[in-house]
């Protein structure tokens, strides 16, 4: 590859990894977010609602595989972006 090549090469890589960043953060907002909002259901359920731990724990759960499915559709975007 020639001088002009993998400068732009670098620079186009440049730019990926800025926005892997971007959406890392992005993805580490989100998990804030759902976090907060599940504490604020816990903390809305009253003392005669028949939500179980084992509800909770199960929605939790399933947040967290949504937030980790979509990082992990994140990274293999961005490594055939830069391979």
């Amino acid at each position: 590859m020639g001088q002009v090549e993998r400068e732009l090469g670098a620079k186009e890589i440049g730019k990926l990894r800025a926005e892997n960043d971007k959406l890392k953060a992005g993805i580490e907002e989100l998990k804030a977010d759902y976090i907060q909002e599940l504490e604020a259901d816990i903390v809305g359920v009253d003392s005669q609602s028949q939500i179980s731990a084992s509800d909770l724990e199960m929605a939790a759960n399933e947040m967290k595989s949504q937030i980790l499915a979509g990082y992990v559709v994140l990274k293999q975007v961005v490594y055939i972006y830069i391979y």
